[in-house]
């Protein structure tokens, strides 16, 4: 139906907020999502969905049971120098019909195969214990100070506000932040497997993704293969992943963070037919 049609219910489950204020050195990115994002298979007793994790991004008892990010499970392996970026299928489970959970349509490419549907168990990366504890602190000042409002029906998944560095073509990020900083994602707008572990490039053609470049598409100021460098501050480059990571491929391609300068404008949502 018509974007304008009064009939229609629309409700928004998650959200990237970017900002710059005036004395930080680099733009802020957060991204948030809905306290119910993530449910079981299956409903409880009392024919309520049963929460994977509490408001606060802490795992609920149910969702310390799950073993898999996804089902079917696959494995993401990182690009090398001589190898790009490609999937390793769990063989031992199928792909099942969604009930209440997320999930996803894996399209054909990068080595897997079609597979309606995926289901998304479980992040990747868990929220940061420190986002946790903002959470929960911001959620019980929210109840108290304005119990209407309808942020306080949402969470902080992760924040970035400098931008981190890791080393190309591993996965693990070793620095003093927790990896759920480094790769900043969540399981609605980046559900599958290589947007929560974004870092890097997208793939594209003749370049290897995602931590690699080939020397046919080296964009200025890239200083050159084979690392491609994303994010930029006064000359520096870095290989950042997440949020930053993500738009700072459009920012080395000349499009100013920006996706939308980059694909002209979107009037209306892109909607896969079933």
């Amino acid at each position: 139906s018509s974007l304008t049609d009064p009939k229609d219910r629309w409700g928004m489950v998650a959200m990237h907020i970017i900002h710059k204020t005036p004395s930080a050195p680099y733009f802020t990115w957060a991204t948030f999502e809905h306290i119910s994002s993530l449910v079981t298979p299956e409903l409880g007793a009392d024919g309520k969905p049963i929460m994977v994790e509490n408001p606060n991004g802490s795992y609920t008892e149910a969702g310390k049971k799950i073993a898999t990010p996804f089902t079917p499970n696959y494995q993401l392996i990182p690009a090398t120098q001589d190898q790009p970026q490609k999937y390793v299928m769990e063989s031992v489970s199928a792909p099942v019909v969604p009930k209440f959970g997320l999930y996803f349509h894996q399209r054909a490419g990068g080595g897997l195969p079609d597979i309606k549907y995926v289901t998304i168990n479980k992040r990747m990366n868990d929220i940061p214990e420190k986002i946790v504890q903002i959470n929960r602190a911001a959620q019980t000042s929210m109840l108290k100070i304005a119990p209407d409002l309808p942020l306080r029906f949402y969470r902080l998944v992760s924040t970035q506000w400098v931008p981190l560095d890791k080393k190309p073509g591993v996965l693990a990020y070793p620095g003093k932040e927790s990896q759920g900083v480094y790769y900043a994602s969540n399981v609605i707008i980046e559900g599958a497997p290589a947007t929560q572990m974004f870092s890097g490039q997208f793939t594209n053609g003749v370049t290897k993704a995602s931590d690699y470049i080939s020397p046919a598409l080296n964009p200025k100021p890239n200083p050159g293969a084979p690392v491609f460098q994303n994010a930029f501050f006064q000359g520096k480059g870095h290989l950042a992943g997440g949020c930053m990571g993500c738009h700072g491929a459009r920012q080395a391609y000349g499009t100013d963070w920006s996706f939308l300068l980059d694909r002209q404008r979107v009037l209306e949502p892109e909607i896969e037919p079933e």
